[in-house]
């Protein structure tokens, strides 16, 4: 009797502190997602909206800007100047200037396309803590002008995100990618 004593009080004990780790873990994921940057700087009455974190960009592999605009609605297309150009038609140089380009709450503009979507299509992805992409928004939040698509992006805090990465490719064809990012905390 004391032996089936014992075995079922350790199984109760057992099954207390699995449910205890998870729980703990369920309540570090829980202030782990509370705390992120995204969380603080989403519209939620700002139409249609898509939020990329920095662990959705690392588990996507999207290194440029171009592969995020592949999954918006208008999806991702070059002119045919080589432009990239998601609204293009016939021979218009650019015909996008409805899709607006935020980095840190500035707006990316151009003198004579009026988007910032043409200098920044090939943008490297390395700084980027999230993305908000809004469609359909209501774009008077944002500027005094309509959108169809407006992007929104964030870079990485140096107080969040303290460390440093290399990165290098070197290809077969002789071609290579160099990457360095430091980010620092300020005393």
């Amino acid at each position: 009797m004391l032996k089936w004593l014992f075995v079922s009080l350790s199984l109760l004990g057992c099954s207390i502190n699995a449910f205890g780790d998870s729980s703990i873990e369920g309540l570090l994921n829980t202030i782990e997602k509370k705390s992120d940057l995204s969380e603080k700087t989403k519209l939620e009455n700002s139409g249609f909206s898509t939020i990329y974190t920095r662990n959705d960009l690392d588990m996507m592999q999207v290194k440029y800007l171009s592969d995020i605009y592949k999954y918006t609605m208008d999806g991702y297309r070059t002119s045919r100047y080589g432009l990239p150009d998601p609204l293009t038609y016939g021979p218009v140089p650019f015909s996008s200037s409805m899709i607006r380009v935020f980095i840190d709450d500035q707006e990316i503009t151009t003198a004579m396309y009026g988007s910032g979507m043409v200098i920044l299509g090939d943008l490297d992805l390395g700084f980027v803590d999230h993305i908000e992409v809004y469609n359909l928004s209501t774009s008077f939040v944002y500027s005094s002008e309509p959108t169809s698509t407006l992007i929104r992006i964030f870079s990485k805090k140096a107080d969040r995100d303290a460390g440093g990465s290399v990165k290098g490719i070197v290809t077969s064809r002789g071609g290579n990618y160099p990457k360095c990012s430091v980010y620092w905390e300020r005393e």
